[in-house]
């Protein structure tokens, strides 16, 4: 047979042989795509059951109504997200700590095919702040909810006199410096009542007493030294009445300023 008709018979098999190939991963792909859609349509597989354990009722019918809303949305509009293996748990868990930041701890574990269970712990305030507005801060510093406006009571007022702002989910400042002042006040509190704390610019904070006056410190400052200053201060004084104080100022190290009314 002559080479040129040889070959030419050669190259129709081998594109036969190719075209067999492109037909055969065609059509598994199909296959694969028609058995992973199916997957959507078994009932085993749907999420129906959803657990919420946290310490509020309130929280629970907020979390159930997110969760609801998150099942029944679809990707790209298409695809069902109340499927156990399209539920994407921690792209879940980042978005619902984003949205709510009264929660400080989410945890979401899937149970069965079709169940899931939500832990949520909810922040404990240990503080109001007001700047504009009024907010609950937890022990870290972080203004994690809005609070009515009233007088210092069972948490601690912090009035914001510095010039930046601050809005929800915002830290008022760093949790050793907001740690420190509640140290600070803890302290003070064993003689004295505190009416509110104020925050001023240059690390400046004041507390301000029911008996009239205020003490100032340097919250940069070490809270030990600053209390056993203070403390030492107010031995060498301790024939006045407080209430003929306007202030004392501890932030000048061993050197302790301060006003007669």
């Amino acid at each position: 047979m002559p080479k040129n008709i040889l070959s030419s018979v050669r190259h129709k098999k081998r594109k036969r042989a190719f075209l067999r190939w492109i037909l055969f991963f065609v059509v598994l792909i199909f296959v694969a795509v028609g058995i992973f859609w199916s997957l959507f349509f078994i009932e085993d597989l749907k999420i129906k059951d959803v657990a919420i354990e946290t310490s509020s009722s309130k929280q629970k019918e907020i979390l159930g109504y997110e969760i609801d809303r998150i099942l029944s949305s679809k990707f790209f509009g298409v695809v069902p997200k109340n499927r156990i293996f399209s539920f994407q748990v921690e792209e879940v868990k980042d978005g619902l700590l984003s949205k709510f930041t009264n929660i400080e701890t989410l945890e979401i574990e899937r149970t069965s095919l079709s169940s899931i269970l939500i832990f949520a712990k909810e922040r404990e305030p240990v503080a109001v702040f007001c700047d504009e507005d009024c907010f609950f801060v937890d022990k870290s510093g972080l203004a994690y909810e809005r609070a009515p406006i009233f007088s210092s009571g069972v948490l601690i007022k912090f009035m914001d006199k510095r010039s930046s702002e601050i809005s929800k989910g915002k830290f008022i400042m760093n949790e050793e410096d907001f740690n420190k002042i509640l140290e600070f006040k803890n302290k003070l509190e064993d003689s004295f009542s505190i009416k509110e704390i104020y925050l001023e610019d240059n690390n400046v904070c004041k507390f301000y007493l029911e008996e009239g006056w205020y003490i100032t410190i340097n919250i940069k400052d070490d809270v030990d030294y600053l209390f056993n200053n203070f403390s030492l201060f107010w031995e060498e004084l301790s024939e006045k009445n407080s209430k003929d104080f306007e202030y004392i100022d501890l932030r000048f190290g061993k050197k302790v300023f301060f006003k007669w009314k």
